[in-house]
């Protein structure tokens, strides 16, 4: 994926810099061993970094039945786990700043035409180098156990013909402290507004004291031929030595094939697959979204601010393997969506520029951009 990203920071507190580079450069090898294994292995090099992707070894005991154990997805959110091969946007919705993603682990799937369900245990992220480099030092100055995590999913689909699926699905995670979080039992939540060139981090909440943390997930997708919309709305329950802390966040997206083609649907992961193209030449694709992401709590005394991000988006995909995408999005923030203290987020009352939020009624960064895609699969 070759993305370039354009801001419209004329009137914005904090300049923002314009730029191109590569979100995803993939490499990966999948292989059949024995009649019921799998293996497979992918790697990513993008941003000059290599991180380890999928790696894992599975066993296939009945058509249906998958036992996996290595580095992979939890079984959680359905835009975690759709694949970033058939996502509409450039990036994820800002809510997958508080999903698990991939663990080293050991899980479960089974599936027929109704009903999906995946379960499995997981310890920690193994996919960088200063994340393995943190947990040998935590473990090595503080004896300190990894963490654990028991992650589950459930997906219903009452409509499943042809190229029309309606899916509904829920999802539950329990995990304790990693020695990932970087401090024993402390947790930095922060993410970008959508754009992989503007490095500014303008959510940014820290939370420490954590025992464990309990996460729940309702999630829809209706596929209706040439048709996709789907939602979710995700609670972080953060369970402290004094009190609980609450996160949350939801969104809402549509796309529409305008020349004929079909979504296809994967029953055994319960996502989105490839588009079935009906044109030679391929087809258009028109997108929609809406996102919102809350990492304020006043009951706990945590205001890492809050973001709501809409988006529209264009693509053109003459082949299954090639997209051009071009979106437009407008995000807004809250005042106390400042990094962590790093960014202005308004005026006080003499007319300088502050982080403070005490210092501004209502302030907080808002600015338009263009997202620019090309993405290659082979």
């Amino acid at each position: 994926h070759l993305d370039g990203a354009y801001f419209f920071d004329k009137n914005t507190y904090n300049p923002i810099g314009n730029g191109v580079a590569f979100r995803r450069i993939r490499l990966g090898y999948e292989a059949k061993l024995w009649e019921k294994w799998k293996v497979k292995v992918e790697f990513d090099f993008a941003k000059a970094m290599f991180k380890i992707k999928d790696v894992y070894l599975a066993y296939l005991p009945a058509g249906n039945l998958t036992f996996a154990v290595g580095n992979f997805k939890e079984p959680f959110s359905l835009q975690t786990l759709t694949s970033s091969k058939y996502y509409p946007l450039p990036e994820r919705p800002l809510i997958y700043q508080l999903t698990p993603e991939r663990h080293v682990g050991l899980i479960g799937n089974w599936f027929c035409r109704y009903l999906t369900l995946s379960a499995g245990v997981f310890a920690q992220k193994v996919n960088e180098f200063d994340v393995v480099e943190t947990t040998q030092s935590l473990n090595d100055s503080l004896g300190m156990d990894e963490g654990v995590s028991y992650t589950g999913r459930i997906v219903f689909r009452p409509i499943n013909h042809n190229k029309t699926v309606l899916h509904f699905g829920v999802d539950y995670s329990y995990r304790t402290p990693k020695t990932t979080w970087n401090e024993p039992n402390e947790i930095k939540i922060s993410t970008r507004s959508l754009s992989n060139i503007n490095q500014k981090k303008y959510l940014y909440l820290k939370v420490d004291d954590v025992k464990y943390i309990d996460l729940y997930d309702i999630e829809m997708e209706l596929l209706l031929n040439g048709l996709n919309f789907q939602a979710e709305y995700l609670i972080s329950s953060m369970k402290r030595v004094n009190g609980l802390a609450r996160l949350n966040g939801y969104y809402f997206q549509t796309s529409y094939l305008l020349f004929g083609s079909k979504y296809t649907y994967n029953t055994k992961h319960a996502t989105q697959d490839k588009i079935d193209l009906d044109k030679e030449w391929g087809d258009i694709e028109l997108v929609m979204a809406y996102n919102y992401l809350n990492l304020n709590d006043p009951v706990a005394n945590l205001y890492g601010g809050s973001a709501n991000i809409v988006s529209m988006g264009l693509n053109f995909i003459p082949r299954n393997n090639l997209k051009f995408m071009l979106t437009y999005s407008y995000a807004r923030h809250d005042k106390y969506a400042n990094g962590g203290g790093k960014y202005y987020i308004g005026r006080d009352i003499d007319g300088n520029l502050t982080t403070d939020p005490d210092l501004v009624p209502n302030g907080g960064e808002n600015f338009g951009f263009i997202n620019m895609r090309l993405a290659m699969y082979f």
